[in-house]
């Protein structure tokens, strides 16, 4: 389905955010920067906000509490992403497949930035998960509680 929402406020008892439960949300419309999923969200499911964001003019910053241990297979794909902060969680954290991929922020937009934070808690990060980022910074660290790094993870970005 395909809305116009400008903002999501989530409740404070909310513990998880099912699969496809904001696909398309702001086809067309202009969100509000940033996303913030607050902590006590455990999850974020499959496709939750698979091409959500499309306004390229304006893409949000996405971020994440430490306190989500599974971010699902395309949960943020294609999308228009200014930045996405995941921050530390002191329980394993598991990024599945292409969460992330398509960050179409910067297309053919020359001199454009992304930027990606990955916080200590991180242990895998799934198949093409931030795959075709376009503009994304190199200067990424990767937490020391990293190990498992999908095949072509970050494929057709600077990352090498």
């Amino acid at each position: 389905m395909q809305t116009n929402l400008n903002s999501i406020t989530f409740g404070t008892s909310l513990t998880a955010i099912g699969d496809s439960a904001f696909q398309y949300c702001s086809q067309g419309g202009t969100f509000s920067s940033p996303l913030v999923i607050p902590a006590g969200i455990g999850s974020i499911g499959e496709d939750a906000f698979l091409n959500c964001f499309t306004d390229s003019a304006n893409p949000p910053a996405i971020i994440i509490p430490g306190s989500v241990t599974d971010i699902g297979q395309r949960a943020f794909g294609q999308n228009f992403l200014a930045s996405v902060t995941i921050q530390p969680g002191p329980n394993p954290i598991v990024i599945g497949d292409f969460a992330f991929e398509s960050n179409n922020a910067c297309y053919a937009q020359e001199g454009c930035t992304t930027t990606l934070s990955l916080g200590e808690g991180i242990t895998e990060i799934g198949e093409q998960a931030f795959e075709g980022w376009e503009g994304l910074k190199s200067d990424i660290t990767f937490p020391s509680t990293l190990t498992s790094l999908g095949d072509g993870a970050f494929q057709n970005t600077p990352i090498t």
